[in-house]
């Protein structure tokens, strides 16, 4: 947002963006090793485990997307010594994504609530993470995370593949939304982007399990159909045809494991 306000050209940006992201996405794995002199100025995914352990001496490392050497200039450089123990210290006990891009800010909101003072109230958004008035020392925590068992807890038969299939239809429409964006007018793709992001949130709240993620799903689901019951007269026939039978077969899947999902 500022580069923009400032007047760098959106291309720019956007080509910046996607090889950031193209080379983060390499980064999160464990089966590649160290990678020698590469690994003094690119973050590689030795460093980016580092950024994901929980360990005392991992604690708020590595932060560079593409190159380390900031982290190197700042003092925030930490090498692999051992394999990291990966997580969060407090875990979200939640798989929304929209709770867990927004969890972090309502935390700092109830901390800074709770201080004495309006100068504490402004520390708790730019000193470290584990730093608070009545503790001003920056030692991170030993301990590791809290208990998250709520991830590994009994869950409908299939729930993974349900969310894998719906989550793969969402990317190739995003991917399909990008490639023929100047053939597609923009109320359509608006709706479909809008429609993608809407079924990410859905199924991934699906995972917690709940009735009223059950009912939100069941929802998607009414919505996707009459979209495509339209796509079967004015846009691609067989793929409102393909669309609505995976809405039923899915609907009709819910309705089966309802009982998988409590009301508490």
């Amino acid at each position: 947002w500022p580069l923009a306000i400032l007047g760098v050209p959106p291309a720019l940006l956007l080509a910046c963006e996607i090889l950031l992201k193209l080379h983060q996405f390499w980064l999160h794995t464990p089966l590649i090793g160290r990678l020698g002199p590469l690994g003094w100025v690119l973050n590689t995914p030795s460093h980016h485990r580092v950024h994901h352990g929980l360990e005392h001496t991992y604690q708020n490392r590595n932060f560079g997307g593409i190159l380390i050497i900031w982290d190197r200039l700042f003092g925030t450089f930490q090498d692999e010594k051992s394999t990291p123990t990966y997580g969060s210290r407090t875990a979200y006990q939640s798989w929304d994504p929209v709770w867990a891009n927004w969890a972090h800010f309502f935390q700092l909101i109830r901390l800074g609530r709770n201080a004495q003072g309006s100068w504490d109230r402004l520390l708790f958004w730019v000193r470290p993470p584990e730093w608070s008035p009545n503790h001003p020392s920056t030692s991170p925590a030993t301990g590791l995370a809290q208990d998250q068992t709520w991830r590994h807890r009994t869950r409908a038969p299939g729930i993974f593949a349900y969310v894998t299939t719906w989550l793969t239809l969402s990317i190739l429409i995003g991917m399909a939304l990008l490639w023929f964006f100047e053939q597609i007018p923009q109320w359509t793709v608006l709706g479909m982007g809008m429609g993608v992001l809407f079924t990410t949130w859905s199924i991934a709240r699906l995972l917690g399990g709940k009735r009223h993620d059950l009912r939100l799903e069941l929802t998607r689901l009414v919505a996707f159909a009459g979209v495509s019951a339209t796509w079967i007269f004015d846009f691609i026939p067989y793929m409102g045809i393909g669309s609505l039978g995976l809405c039923l077969v899915s609907a009709l899947w819910l309705w089966h494991y309802e009982d998988w999902f409590p009301n508490h």
